[in-house]
């Protein structure tokens, strides 16, 4: 079902107007550059163009016209979905009804206990793992010595991420809530204390994909929960900063294959496009035996437990040896496999109707459930350009936890809120002259 070179280049070519237009239509519906259509287009114009300059260079396979064009192809379906969601359930923000002061401070009392549990939970789920990791390893010293024998151990089975234990050490439900009780309490310093612990614990994570869930869960529900993008600028650029600091620092430590820091940090970046192109290019083998294996996976992983012949191929495919390629390949990559140029048209379609559709419920009834399903959304969005698929399972799972969570947490911390607000003393009434 692939395409040739020409045809590709020739359909990004031509579908490079509707990208464009598909953007403008969203930015200027949404009227804020941080919505997740933009996020994903710009990430991948980044990512690519520093693929086009350099691969060669520091000896990864390059990224050429035929698969810059079906980027393109991809991009302009996804812009177009998400345009069409954007228009037919526009971004409005609800109406002000002269309560927004006293709800305001409910919801600050409420999301800063609700923070503050959720951040508790998230410390004891972080001492479980890092308990269970000295068990595993012989110790602390020897993890902290050798940080890349505790993603060993995770991939090889011995250390499992997932385990009930360690749910909420990478929860999309701590950093809502954290960044909620920040937002809805601006004058208090408790909220970025809180944070930046969160911070330190997320750090400690050897992989880099809960360090990116998390960054985005906490941007993501800021973007919604701050009516104005520019307040944004400050934090988001501080926060970049920080990250990008704690990354170089990790990737020397995981320099054990002898290979220079450039080359490694330009591996876990733009090098995935350079995996995208090899998948283009058919350097890997067809090894699938199920219909749409690849993009159908998590329900094949499912099904597998019921009929052993469900069972897919592995998600990491056999480097082919043609330059330095990464194990991820964007989340384009399966659905090319699977269906061809159509694998690029409809399944980022409906990314974009995903998108948009979570974006706008986020806005127009904000609470605890849409917000953590946009940040589930928000954070697939950030990770497109490197997860070998667009962490569909990833919404639903973050759905049922928030809805949990607003009927175990949220509602009876507002009962208690609501109580003790109403004996305290209000505000001295007003005199009208």
């Amino acid at each position: 079902m692939t395409a040739s070179a020409s045809d590709l280049v020739i359909l990004g070519w031509l579908l490079l107007p509707a990208l464009g237009a598909g953007i403008w239509i969203v930015l200027r519906t949404a009227a804020n550059p941080l919505h997740p259509i933009p996020v994903i287009a710009a990430s991948f114009a980044l990512l690519a163009t520093a693929n086009l300059f350099w691969a060669e260079s520091l000896g990864f396979y390059r990224l050429n016209l035929h698969g810059l064009g079906a980027i393109i192809t991809g991009l302009a379906s996804l812009a177009a979905g998400g345009a069409a969601a954007t228009l037919a359930y526009r971004p409005v923000r609800p109406e002000t009804t002269g309560r927004e002061d006293q709800d305001a401070f409910l919801e600050g009392g409420v999301f800063l206990a609700a923070g503050s549990i959720l951040l508790l939970l998230c410390l004891l789920s972080n001492l479980f793992y890092w308990r269970d990791v000295a068990q595993t390893l012989g110790g602390l010293g020897t993890a902290a010595r050798n940080p890349w024998l505790i993603k060993q151990a995770e991939l090889s089975g011995r250390l499992d991420p997932y385990a009930a234990p360690y749910f909420f050490r990478n929860s999309i439900l701590v950093p809502v809530a954290l960044a909620l009780a920040a937002i809805k309490n601006p004058g208090r310093w408790l909220p970025r204390i809180m944070i930046a612990l969160y911070a330190v614990t997320v750090l400690t994570n050897v992989r880099r994909d809960p360090m990116l869930i998390a960054a985005a869960a906490l941007l993501g529900t800021a973007v919604v929960a701050v009516e104005s993008p520019r307040r944004l600028i400050l934090p988001l650029a501080a926060g970049a900063a920080v990250l990008l600091v704690v990354a170089v620092a990790l990737l020397r430590l995981l320099e054990t294959s002898g290979l220079p820091l450039t080359t490694v940090l330009f591996g876990y970046t733009a090098g995935n496009l350079s995996s995208f192109q090899a998948v283009v290019d058919g350097y890997y083998p067809r090894v699938d035996a199920l219909p749409l294996e690849h993009t159908l996976y998590f329900f094949y992983s499912a099904a597998k437990y019921l009929d052993p012949g469900l069972a897919p191929a592995p998600v990491i495919k056999p480097n082919p040896e043609v330059g330095l390629l990464p194990n991820t390949y964007s989340f384009l990559a399966d659905y090319y496999l699977d269906m061809g140029p159509a694998g690029l048209v409809v399944v980022p379609f409906a990314v974009g109707v995903v998108a948009s559709l979570s974006y706008s419920l986020a806005i127009r009834r904000p609470s605890f459930f849409s917000l953590c399903l946009f940040a589930a959304v928000y954070a697939a969005s950030a990770r497109s350009w490197m997860n070998n698929d667009w962490s569909w399972l990833t919404i639903p799972t973050t759905a049922v936890y928030a809805a949990a969570a607003e009927v175990v947490l949220i509602a009876p911390l507002k009962a208690i809120v609501r109580f003790l607000a109403s004996g305290a003393p209000g505000p001295a009434p007003e005199t009208v002259t």
